[in-house]
């Protein structure tokens, strides 16, 4: 049975926690972002979701988002669940290890959609495909350049 870490403090967590078991998955609930480290310790989560409660993303989620790619396998998805994440945040939360972006609370269908997606992934060793924008490739093409150039 595969096992999905749910990180959440508020009351969502009982609506996503009761969809994940609906659909025959193993639910790891933590209420603060701390406990995940303890967590970890004793389960090994198969996909890892997190919902953060914010206006824009503070730095603070960024770093555990960070944090907890670290302490997971490279096969293992990311789903972070945001009420509103401004689109200059996309960028940071991807380059520390995001998958998929869920904006505007979700239903929990739509979560566990998307955690079976990132199971049927995790089988070949792959990971949910971003969802966000695209990392500026103008930038990195004229960066490219001036290295060939040199």
């Amino acid at each position: 049975m595969s096992l999905v870490l749910l990180v959440c403090g508020d009351d969502r967590r009982l609506s996503y926690a009761e969809e994940l078991r609906a659909q025959r998955l193993l639910v790891h609930t933590v209420s603060r972002p701390e406990d995940t480290w303890e967590a970890l310790t004793m389960v090994t989560p198969d996909v890892a979701v997190v919902a953060a409660d914010c206006t824009g993303v503070e730095p603070d989620v960024i770093a555990f988002i960070e944090a907890l790619r670290c302490g997971l396998d490279d096969a293992t998805s990311i789903i972070l669940i945001s009420r509103q994440a401004r689109f200059a945040d996309r960028e940071p939360l991807r380059r520390a290890g995001l998958d998929l972006l869920l904006l505007n609370a979700p239903q929990p269908s739509e979560v566990a959609y998307e955690v079976k997606r990132a199971l049927i992934l995790r089988r070949s060793g792959r990971r949910l495909p971003w969802n966000g924008p695209a990392p500026n490739v103008r930038a990195v093409s004229a960066a490219t350049a001036r290295d060939r150039a040199s």
